[in-house]
């Protein structure tokens, strides 16, 4: 089993019954203990979009031109790929200028020449609570860009360091209080704005009370019916 069908199983594999959702983590650091990994490199195009066997979500690689906070347009961009290191994933453009050389961008999210951003989709709505992220100071801002008819995006500051900051204490977060989302962009804009994506804390919208009801009788029901034919 590879290692992104046990972390679609372990990240999806929820129970929708009411009330608050537990949140679960998408993992992306490979030194991080006590989560599952998912590697980019396993379903093969670095340029993405990166997607797992059973299609729970995508990440694509691109970079936007626009205002913030305001509307932002995605470049389509070709020259491009999702990297990952020991802590995180990140965006390589390799789009450069004349007179530099080829490989002109590192392996982080930073507005450096290119305003690179990660976009994350999602096969059903989900609650976002936090994301993690690392090689962040405190001058370090990050772009939230949800697509749409009219998308607005917003630039928030990453909070650092972490309560539980890590062993080079470069490690930030932000909390978006179960924002629901079904795609989102994170990305940097301007020179001194570069991270890691770490990890992603996230879980499926509940279903309401009356919808698990409703989905309990219809499974009671159901056995009901195989008794009765069993019977028969």
């Amino acid at each position: 089993m590879s290692i992104f069908k046990v972390v679609t199983g372990a990240v999806f594999a929820l129970g929708f019954a009411a009330g608050a959702a537990q949140a679960n983590v998408i993992n992306f650091e490979t030194d991080e203990v006590g989560h599952v990994v998912v590697d980019t490199s396993i379903t093969g195009d670095p340029t993405g979009p990166y997607s797992g066997p059973s299609s729970n979500f995508t990440i694509h690689a691109d970079t936007f031109t626009g205002s913030v906070p305001g509307s932002l347009s995605l470049n389509n961009e070709t020259n491009i790929r999702i990297t990952q290191g020991i802590e995180g994933i990140g965006v390589n453009n390799r789009n450069c200028r004349r007179f530099q050389s080829d490989i002109c961008d590192n392996d982080e999210i930073d507005g450096a020449r290119h305003n690179d951003i990660l976009i994350f989709s999602f096969d059903t709505d989900m609650l976002l609570s936090r994301i993690v992220f690392e090689r962040v100071d405190r001058f370090d801002d990050f772009v939230f860009y949800v697509p749409g008819a009219n998308p607005e995006a917003q630039e928030f500051d990453i909070v650092n360091p972490f309560f539980f900051p890590d062993t080079n204490g470069d490690e930030g977060y932000f909390d978006f209080s179960d924002r629901q989302v079904t795609s989102f962009g994170i990305g940097a804009r301007g020179s001194y704005d570069n991270f890691l994506v770490s990890r992603i804390e996230i879980a499926p919208v509940p279903l309401p009370a009356g919808a698990v009801l409703l989905l309990g009788g219809l499974a009671a029901f159901g056995v009901a019916r195989r008794r009765q034919r069993r019977a028969a």
